[in-house]
């Protein structure tokens, strides 16, 4: 498969058994690539032409219909089933150091300066469209002190 553009991410995850594949390219677009048939990739979304030239995507997250782009100092939703539909941009400047995802989440890990010190540091875990299994710290750890509470889980 030839892309137009060169492709700078991809979610990687999709090759478990599909023939679907998500990629990136240095125009901060979005394409679906078929890799068992001999087809060009499908572009499914660019930015719009108000933002400018566009940095390429450093990552590309998709999950159950929705996607996750990481392009500069954005970070764009999009909706890729059943249609193409940007849910949101963000400025991600100097806010976030790493990505990653598995089936039903995305985590990215932030960095919120603050004053003087060096800031503060956060995992955000994003579900994607799904829900996640969730585990109480009991059922997590059988060994677990007798009368602990389980921790609560937030969204």
């Amino acid at each position: 498969v030839t892309a137009a553009q060169r492709v700078t991410s991809l979610d990687a995850k999709a090759f478990g058994g599909l023939s679907i594949v998500y990629v990136g390219d240095e125009l901060g677009s979005l394409l679906r690539v078929d890799w068992r048939r001999a087809i060009s990739p499908q572009l499914l979304w660019r930015p719009p032409l108000a933002w400018g030239r566009a940095p390429s995507v450093q990552a590309v997250m998709v999950d159950r219909g929705c996607a996750c782009l990481i392009s500069g100092p954005n970070l764009t939703a999009l909706a890729v089933e059943p249609v193409v539909v940007a849910l949101g941009c963000s400025d991600i400047r100097g806010r976030l150091s790493a990505v990653a995802s598995d089936p039903g989440a995305w985590a990215l890990a932030t960095h919120w300066p603050s004053g003087r010190s060096s800031g503060k540091c956060e995992v955000v875990l994003v579900e994607s469209c799904g829900k996640l299994p969730q585990r109480s710290v009991e059922s997590q750890d059988p060994e677990a002190a007798p009368g602990r509470k389980a921790a609560k889980m937030y969204r």
